[in-house]
C-alpha cells in the first residue's frame, strides 16, 4: 500500500493493523478479506484470472492519483509494506 492508503485507511476506520500471521495481508481471516470495503489499490486491481497488462495500466492510473493525493496533503509518497505498517502505522506515513 502507498501511505495515502494508509493514512486514508487509518483515519476512515479507526481499525489497528493486526499482527501479521505470517507472509499473508493481516486482514486476510480465513481467505476473505476482514476489510473489504476498505481494502488498497492493489487489492481492487489485481486478480489472478485478470488480463495483466490491463491490470498494469490501471495500476500506473491509480499511482499517479496517491501520488498526486500525497503532493497535496504534504504526505511523503512512499510504499508501505502492510506487514511492516502494523507496529506503527503512523511512524509507516510519515
Amino acid at each position: 500500500m502507498t501511505s495515502a492508503e494508509l493514512a486514508h485507511f487509518t483515519s476512515r476506520t479507526r481499525l489497528a493493523i493486526p499482527p501479521s500471521a505470517g507472509p499473508r495481508c493481516p486482514w486476510n481471516i480465513d481467505g476473505r478479506c476482514d476489510v473489504h470495503p476498505y481494502r488498497f489499490a492493489g487489492c481492487r486491481i489485481f486478480s489472478c484470472t485478470g488480463d495483466p497488462q490491463v491490470q498494469a495500466r490501471i495500476t500506473e492510473q491509480a499511482l499517479q492519483q496517491l501520488k498526486r493525493t500525497c503532493e497535496q496533503s504534504g504526505l511523503p509518497y512512499r510504499y508501505v509494506n502492510i506487514l511492516c505498517a502494523g507496529a506503527n502505522p503512523r511512524e509507516a506515513i510519515r
